[in-house]
């Protein structure tokens, strides 16, 4: 699959985060690149710009936006190219063979652990469980052999811890 080339400036004016590996985008926005396009000069996010009443759609350094030309020098660039650029760059980098196999085996290590742990945990339970029905049977086998009276206060405070 070729490549469309970037127009000159573009890839200078902004750098592309590869190393985030989910897209942070609301769903609201149509900006694709939200989250991922830094501006390359102070390293603030891109930010989605119009122009001409929103004809026109542009990333532009969100640092310069806030505070004014004087904090970046940085240039807007258009949103369609800069999507594209993204777009490649995670189908390129992130979405490879390798990065899913990557990806794949962490899951099911972390699932892994998850699983562990909660069989840890419903051990302690069913031993608690276990040992609970065993005072209560021990608490029952005492009224029935009338060594304790069911009206007894200390079966009552046996019976709460």
């Amino acid at each position: 699959m070729k490549q469309p080339s970037p127009p000159t400036g573009c890839r200078s004016h902004i750098s592309i985060s590869r190393t985030r590996c989910s897209i942070i985008a609301s769903a609201s926005s149509r900006a694709q690149a939200r989250g991922f396009a830094t501006c390359a000069t102070c390293g603030s996010g891109m930010l989605l710009s119009t122009g001409k009443s929103g004809k026109y759609r542009y990333y532009a350094c969100g640092g310069r936006m806030r505070q004014g030309k004087g904090t970046c020098g940085g240039r807007r660039v258009r949103m369609a190219e800069t999507d594209d650029l993204v777009l490649t760059a995670i189908m390129d980098d992130l979405l490879t063979h390798d990065r899913m196999t990557e990806f794949r085996q962490e899951l099911q290590a972390r699932q892994t652990a998850r699983a562990a742990a909660a069989s840890k945990n419903l051990g302690k339970h069913e031993a608690r469980l276990s040992d609970t029905r065993e005072r209560l049977n021990n608490l029952l086998q005492l009224v029935e052999t009338g060594l304790m009276e069911s009206s007894d206060p200390n079966l009552a405070n046996a019976w709460t811890t």
